[in-house]
């Protein structure tokens, strides 16, 4: 794979692009997100395990919001069952992808943004938030973000090694 560069006209017209492909079927991407959301929202409900499983299950889902799109641009149906495709038709995007490696930094980054440390009555809970830790979370995490913003999609449709996508994905951010 080689990294094309392009106009910045390009860039212009793929953005203007998302609310065209958003008209050509709301209601089916509408569905396909409450779909997401209930899903997560249940998922990170499962005790001890909750902030991992998600993780592991994003990829995977993220390959199935672009096969969304893939669809509603070759005009074939979009069902909330799009989002397994991921798993479905590239079962090594979820366990090949490096989020898993990361899910202890990102889980530790977002205890930090949380402030899930000290609890108790509100003054001391306010008293203890600090706007330095938000800024090393956020410092911490956005690297590991852009590592796997388009790694999984590198993965399942490119067949690029979990290293390079990841390496494409940085560079891509």
């Amino acid at each position: 794979m080689r990294l094309i560069e392009v106009p910045a006209k390009t860039g212009y017209v793929w953005f203007r692009q998302g609310p065209w492909l958003f008209r050509r079927n709301p209601f089916a991407f509408l569905t396909v997100f409450f779909a997401y959301l209930f899903v997560m929202t249940l998922i990170s409900r499962v005790p001890l395990i909750e902030p991992f499983l998600p993780l592991l299950f994003i990829p995977g889902v993220a390959v199935g919001f672009m096969a969304a799109y893939r669809n509603t641009i070759a005009g074939k149906p979009v069902w909330p069952t799009i989002l397994v495709d991921g798993f479905r038709s590239y079962g090594g995007v979820c366990w090949c992808s490096a989020r898993c490696i990361s899910s202890r930094w990102r889980h530790a980054a977002h205890s930090l943004m949380m402030g899930d440390g000290p609890t108790g009555d509100p003054e001391t809970v306010a008293a203890s938030f600090s706007p330095l830790a938000v800024l090393v979370a956020m410092a911490c995490y956005l690297p590991v973000a852009m590592l796997f913003w388009f790694a999984p999609v590198l993965v399942a449709w490119h067949d690029i090694a979990p290293a390079k996508a990841m390496f494409f994905s940085l560079v891509s951010c």
